[in-house]
């Protein structure tokens, strides 16, 4: 093969890349396979480990609740504690559910504690609009109402616009749509509830 069909060969086909490999899962600290081993126990062992879990979760519900205390001035203790129980609740809830998605890229307890942070800042922002209403006196409610026409006088407003821009019309004509254009927005005003 002469040099000219081997460069020719070599643009054609390409040489492949040599294979790459997937990185390998980080292995597990001991702590890590530790919890996870006695997590999915069924035993004593597992129950105590939920137990353990449990007061890590309630610990960082707590913190995270005490950390955006300021922003909710209208909650008290036993409403703040029970925020945090509550998201120590289903964090746990979530951390079990999900235990063969832990892949340890971070010790398990990170893991875990990511879990509690977010519930405890879910059920915080919630609560923060619970119970909160815009009080609007009755003499507020003319603010929503638009600056125009009502419907019933927007109509018949457009309708002698009509009338009077057709010009090859008798006068009275105009004055019998304007009567009829009236009678209707009367009609339609006297059906409206008040």
């Amino acid at each position: 093969m002469s040099a000219v069909n081997a460069a020719t060969v070599a643009l054609v086909e390409p040489v492949s890349p040599s294979p790459t490999l997937a990185p390998a899962p980080p292995l597990l600290d001991a702590e890590s396979r530790k919890w996870l081993q006695s997590l999915r126990a069924t035993d004593a062992t597992g129950e105590d480990a939920i137990a353990r879990l449990h007061a890590l979760l309630l610990r960082a519900t707590r913190f995270e609740v005490a950390r955006r205390r300021r922003t909710l001035p209208h909650l008290r203790g036993d409403e703040l504690e029970d925020i945090a129980t509550e998201a120590a609740d289903d964090a746990l809830m979530s951390v079990l559910r999900r235990l063969d998605d832990f892949r340890g890229a971070s010790r398990f307890t990170t893991w875990a504690y990511k879990f509690a942070l977010l519930e405890a800042a879910v059920k915080l922002r919630k609560r923060a609009w619970q119970g909160r209403e815009v009080p609007l006196e009755p003499e507020g409610w003319g603010l929503f109402s638009s600056a125009g026409p009502e419907p019933a006088a927007e109509a018949e407003q457009s309708e002698l616009l009509e009338v009077l821009q057709s010009r090859d019309r008798p006068r009275a004509d105009v004055a019998s749509a304007t009567h009829a254009c009236r009678a209707r927005a009367q009609r339609g005003a006297d059906r409206r509830p008040r």
